[in-house]
């Protein structure tokens, strides 16, 4: 909580100039008006229908605020900023995981590595002594049980997206743990190889075996097929009767003691921009999939696309 005061006192009193040009901007000011009102609207909607009609909306006044000319240079000029960050976040965690040789990091000619559980995974193959670099495109090759998914798909949306709009975990024999519109799920890994930003990752507090045992439990817990419907209301992230795919996630996570919601500041500010105030409610009471992604307790070994 301390965390997220700090971040709004940044974001009001800091960030003041940047807010107080905009507020010169009546129609800037009514579609954030307009946006706040369909925001409310669909955390409250009962069919996936209804929310896709709602959203679709939303994404024609996202669209026209973006063209605001203050909102245009006060949106590139964070996004650049968090760009920076998530670049030196990105090349740290490719130095400094469990899976890929890093700058200083070898592995032998056979390129295998042995996980928690005793069986052999195939890790990057070099001759003795190479590093490898890091390709643009996705390591699927390198997934475990346990892991945690991001990808930015257009079969989703992306209302609060700056990278990614779309979690999941992945359950080994080319399945994914997600949720979506139908619920809770195990769904072919085919779906997230669309050729679409991913990001793949784990939780670096926790050894494979621990990982593993999370996952299980939040499929004995949440069921696999749909029993546990979405959750279209984003800012109740703390029900079990409903999930969403970040809430889900962050829940089997959460089992673990481990709270991957990192209520980045920055992130907080993205939202404002576009929503006002209702933005940074969301920032805070809501989990999306950004800031699972923007956490510091998450490591990613392939960030590309594939």
């Amino acid at each position: 909580m301390r965390r997220f005061l700090v971040s709004c006192l940044v974001i009001l009193f800091v960030l003041v100039p940047g807010s107080q040009a905009m507020a010169k901007s009546s129609n800037a000011d009514q579609l954030r008006a307009e946006l706040a009102g369909l925001h409310k609207q669909l955390m409250e909607v009962k069919s996936p229908t209804e929310a896709q009609l709602l959203q679709a909306r939303m994404a024609v006044l996202i669209g026209e605020l973006e063209r605001d000319p203050e909102v245009q240079r006060n949106l590139a000029e964070l996004k650049a900023k968090i760009d920076a960050k998530v670049k030196a976040k990105i090349a740290h965690d490719l130095a400094n995981n469990e899976r890929l040789p890093g700058p200083g990091k070898t592995v032998g000619k056979a390129g295998l590595t042995t996980d928690d559980a005793g069986s052999a995974v195939t890790a990057t193959v070099l001759p003795e002594g190479e590093t490898v670099a890091v390709a643009s495109t996705v390591r699927w090759d390198l997934l475990r049980r346990g892991d945690i998914m991001h990808v930015n798909n257009k079969k989703f949306f992306n209302l609060y997206a700056l990278y990614y709009s779309h979690s999941g975990i992945y359950d080994g024999g080319n399945l994914v743990y997600d949720s979506n519109t139908d619920g809770v799920r195990l769904r072919p890994l085919s779906d997230w190889q669309q050729g679409q930003p991913v990001a793949l990752g784990y939780n670096n507090r926790r050894t494979y075996s621990e990982r593993v045992a999370a996952l299980d439990w939040a499929k004995a817990r949440y069921g696999t097929d749909g029993s546990t419907p979405y959750n279209w209301n984003f800012l109740n992230k703390q029900t079990d009767s409903s999930l969403y795919c970040s809430q889900l996630v962050w829940k089997t996570n959460l089992y673990l003691g481990d709270d991957l919601d990192s209520n980045d500041g920055d992130y907080a500010w993205f939202l404002f921009i576009r929503y006002g105030l209702v933005g940074l409610t969301f920032a805070y009471y809501a989990v999306a999939p950004d800031e699972i992604y923007l956490s510091p307790l998450v490591t990613y070994y392939s960030v590309g696309t594939g």
